[in-house]
Order: structure tokens, then C-alpha cells, then sequence
């Protein structure tokens, strides 16, 4: 019986579980951070459920987990920061010592981030749920909708990947990523003060379109547009339209970040 070579590089279904294992030890702390951000979540979910009772003239059903969306894009903007903790590029040397190719497990390692992110998503919900069915006891009968359940995983996932790809890429993402608002917000003063239009239209429509994107479909009303036979209210066709436009760049740009350092051959 042939025994495997101990020289031999691992295989990515062992490399996988470790990456894991590995990133749910070094964020124990950011668990116990989180414990305190979903006391903020469950106390805003319950007060949206509240603010929805027929008795202060909403007739719409509480949608609890859109409430959700912005808390849970902050929570995914700084996971990885947690994912990428003491391991900037230039700090990176151990783990691209490792014996498997940097490009894949650099994603493989943005992927393992963003599984236990989805984990904790789940159980966040979970426990509004929960808690969302009990305050009918306080706040009597309330109509409570599970739809758009899928949104606060698409929108903290695309929070999650742009972000990514700067602790990826760069050795301060969150230095890059101030300077980045405050340069756009200088490039929007400088143009409203000179009333450059060619200047500040651009801006406005990606800032806008990014904040759309980030946001999920807003309101429930609205006009709707018939897509392949089917009514959709206008604001999930610009929601989904914005959405596709980011994570595809999002996703782009982590790939080309995550094999911009190449192995030596």
C-alpha cells in the first residue's frame, strides 16, 4: 500500500478546513464585538416592528429583515479587517510561504472570511426573528414579512468583497479608504464651488449608484417595470441593476488584487 508523499503539497480540501478553523480562532474577539452590535440590531428591528402596527396608520407589513440591510453592510465592511488582522502585504510573508499557490489561497482565504460572515448573518436574523415574534406579546398582533430575506446577505457580501480587495491589495485599507472620501468629497465641494458639472456629475452618479447598491431596494410601492413577462417595482430593477454593476467590478478587482503577487518560477 502506497503511503503519500510528505513532501507533496497539500490538497485544497485540507487547505480549506484550516482556513476555516484558523479564521474563526482569530476572530473570537471580533464575536464578542459582534454580540454587542446585535443588541443594536435587535433593538432596531423591534422599534421598526413597532413603528409598522396598524394603530400608527402603516397598513404594509414589517419587512424585519430589510431593517437589517445597513447594520449588517457595516458589520461586512469591517470583517475584513478581522480576516486580514496583523497580515498586511508587507506582513504577508508566512502566508504566502505556505505551500500552495498565492493567488488561489489568497481567495480561498477571502472566501472562508466571507462563509463564517454569511454564518453570522444567519444567526443575526435568526435572533431578530425570534425576538420579533416575541414583542407581539408587547405590541400586540403585528403582520410581520420575511421578504427580502436574501438582501442583507447580497448587500453585506458586496460590502465584504470591495473592502476585501483593499485589505488585499494595500497595506492601510482603512487609510486608503478615508483618503478615498475625502478626495471625492474635496473633487464634489471643488466642483459645486466652480459649478463644474462635468466634474461633479460623474461623482454623484457613482457615489449615488454605489449607495444604491449598498442600500437594497427601497420602499415596497412604486412604479413597476414588466421584466420577461413579470412586475417588478422600480426600486429592486435600480437595485438590481446597481448591485450587478459593483460586485461584478468588486469581484474583478479581488481576483487581479489576489494574483498581483505571482509565485517565483
Amino acid at each position: 500500500m502506497s503511503r503519500p508523499d510528505p513532501t507533496s503539497p497539500p490538497s485544497w480540501r485540507t487547505i480549506a478546513p484550516t482556513q476555516l478553523r484558523m479564521l474563526a480562532q482569530l476572530q473570537k474577539k471580533d464575536f464578542v464585538i459582534l454580540g454587542s452590535i446585535v443588541a443594536v440590531l435587535v433593538a432596531l428591528s423591534i422599534w421598526g416592528i413597532a413603528h409598522a402596527s396598524p394603530d400608527n396608520g402603516s397598513n404594509e407589513p414589517a419587512m424585519i429583515f430589510a431593517i437589517l440591510t445597513i447594520p449588517l453592510v457595516i458589520v461586512a465592511a469591517f470583517w475584513p479587517l478581522g480576516v486580514w488582522r496583523k497580515e498586511s502585504p508587507e506582513q504577508r510573508g508566512y502566508f504566502w510561504s505556505l505551500p500552495a499557490s498565492r493567488g488561489p489561497h489568497t481567495l480561498l482565504r477571502v472566501g472562508a472570511g466571507w462563509a463564517i460572515l454569511m454564518i453570522v448573518c444567519v444567526a443575526i436574523m435568526v435572533v431578530t426573528w425570534v425576538l420579533a415574534e416575541a414583542s407581539q406579546v408587547r405590541f400586540g398582533p403585528l403582520e410581520i414579512s420575511l421578504a427580502r430575506w436574501y438582501v442583507p446577505f447580497a448587500t453585506a457580501t458586496l460590502a465584504y468583497v470591495l473592502i476585501s480587495f483593499l485589505a488585499v491589495l494595500l497595506d492601510g485599507p482603512v487609510r486608503a479608504l478615508v483618503w478615498t472620501c475625502v478626495a471625492v468629497g474635496g473633487l464634489r465641494i471643488v466642483a459645486e464651488a466652480t459649478q463644474l458639472t462635468a466634474l461633479g456629475a460623474p461623482i454623484d452618479t457613482v457615489v449615488t449608484s454605489l449607495g444604491m447598491a449598498l442600500a437594497g431596494p427601497l420602499g415596497s410601492a412604486g412604479p413597476e417595470v414588466v421584466l420577461n413577462g413579470s412586475a417588478l417595482t422600480q426600486g429592486f430593477v435600480l437595485w438590481g441593476a446597481n448591485y450587478l454593476i459593483w460586485i461584478v467590478l468588486g469581484l474583478v478587482a479581488l481576483v487581479l488584487a489576489a494574483f498581483r503577487h505571482q509565485d517565483a518560477r
